[in-house]
């Protein structure tokens, strides 16, 4: 969660990866799964319903330099050596960091939360999911690009209450209205973007053509992070 020299992203993500895939085809592997990002489509995009076809308009050096190994890797598929690329969107469980450990102690905190009119879908998805995923089309290789995320994408309202109901506490969810969202857009846009905005990975097509279904349900994963949380952090 620190800044990190912009040149180590393209040196790891994008050309160690690029390295690593052809040792493997070298060695002859049949199959080289890469996780890549949902960090391809940039941070302008949260108005839109993301599929595997969207272009791609990275804004960030980490988002880059994973676009920039998806292109390439493709270019590498061939029916003896499948690439197979996996887009996460956030994925959440026992052990996360950064953002979701962040709400997860305001939502322990037990105050109430700006959070009632927070209406707006964001795709997550929970590791054991994304394990599964994974594992899927490792059993039955496919080649292409493929978006990994739960059934349905919660949105921030549905995440914080079903957080709230795990911990055993009242949602205690308040609604900001839409005039101090306009003004908070202004002044801090990518925070309101976090809070108030959308981010749709559509795998609807991903598990359609992989004959896929997230196996564990939303409010599980949920349950299963705030047990980690209430055993580490309380």
């Amino acid at each position: 969660m620190t800044e990190v020299d912009e040149s180590k992203y393209f040196e790891i993500n994008h050309k160690s990866t690029l390295r690593m895939a052809e040792l493997a085809r070298r060695q002859g592997a049949k199959q080289f799964v890469f996780l890549s990002s949902s960090k391809v489509f940039g941070d302008d995009q949260h108005q839109l319903e993301l599929t595997e076809q969207t272009e791609c308009r990275p804004s960030d050096a980490y988002g880059e330099s994973k676009r920039r190994a998806e292109m390439d890797l493709l270019t590498m598929n061939s029916n003896e050596f499948v690439v197979s690329i996996v887009r996460p969107p956030l994925v959440f469980g026992p052990g996360v960091k950064g953002n979701l450990i962040r709400l997860l102690k305001l939502v322990d905190c037990g105050w109430p939360l700006p959070f009632g009119n927070a209406k707006a879908q964001r795709s997550m998805v929970n590791v054991d999911n994304l394990i599964s995923l994974i594992k899927h089309l490792v059993q039955k290789p496919v080649s292409g690009i493929f978006h990994a995320g739960e059934t349905v994408a919660p949105t921030v309202e549905n995440l914080v209450r079903t957080m709230r109901q795990q911990m055993g506490r009242a949602p205690r969810l308040v609604f900001v209205p839409r005039t101090f969202q306009k003004l908070g857009q202004l002044v801090v846009p990518r925070l309101m973007n976090r809070l108030f905005g959308g981010m749709l990975l559509s795998n609807s097509h991903t598990n359609r053509v992989l004959g896929f279904s997230p196996p564990i349900p939303f409010e599980d994963g949920i349950k299963k992070m705030v047990d980690w949380y209430r055993a580490n952090h309380v």
